[in-house]
């Protein structure tokens, strides 16, 4: 088990009981308070400013190739990291917010550079979408958009072989497109 999904790991930051962002549950996402945009990852009801922590080195020990990810205005660069930087990544914040470390809690000048409060901070979207993906998760799926699309063009539809459409779900392609996030 990660040391940052731990039951026991408890964070200085103080966290609301039942909380959807306790510290096992480090989300990402991009931050906008007035003009400035950030990643962040929030714990609690507290939001993060993750290039603040770039800017101060807490990611120097990771194998990061370049810490300007933390700079971006989406996530991409950030999830197309390879799975075991996106991890250590992770348990450094883990680490940062236990309880029992004092690097950033003792750290007056850089809580007031890096912390804000949730609601005091609009979420924006946070993946750059380059593409899009529309496929079918199952036959159901097909004919009821079958269904949808054909009878509001013609009642005669109503009259249609249902053994027709499915059919055609076997030989339709099941993606039509590819998503990209880049």
């Amino acid at each position: 088990m990660l040391q940052s999904n731990h039951p026991e790991l408890t964070s200085w930051i103080k966290t609301p009981e039942n909380s959807d962002f306790p510290i096992q549950n480090l989300p990402y996402g991009i931050a906008s308070s007035g003009n400035l945009v950030f990643i962040a990852t929030r714990v609690g009801d507290t939001l993060v400013d993750l290039s603040v922590l770039a800017d101060f080195g807490y990611f120097d020990s990771l194998e990061i190739p370049d810490l300007s990810i933390f700079y971006e205005k989406s996530l991409n660069e950030l999830a197309a990291l390879p799975k075991n930087t996106r991890i250590a990544i992770r348990e450094r914040l883990s680490e940062i917010f236990s309880a029992s470390n004092m690097e950033l809690q003792g750290n007056e000048e850089m809580l007031q550079l890096a912390l804000y409060q949730a609601d005091q901070i609009e979420m924006l979207m946070p993946i750059q979408v380059g593409d899009y993906t529309d496929f079918y998760s199952s036959i159901l799926c097909y004919i009821n958009v079958q269904y949808y699309m054909i009878c509001y063009c013609s009642v005669v539809f109503l009259l249609y072989v249902d053994y027709s459409i499915i059919k055609t779900f076997f030989d339709i392609k099941i993606s039509d497109n590819v998503f990209s996030i880049k």
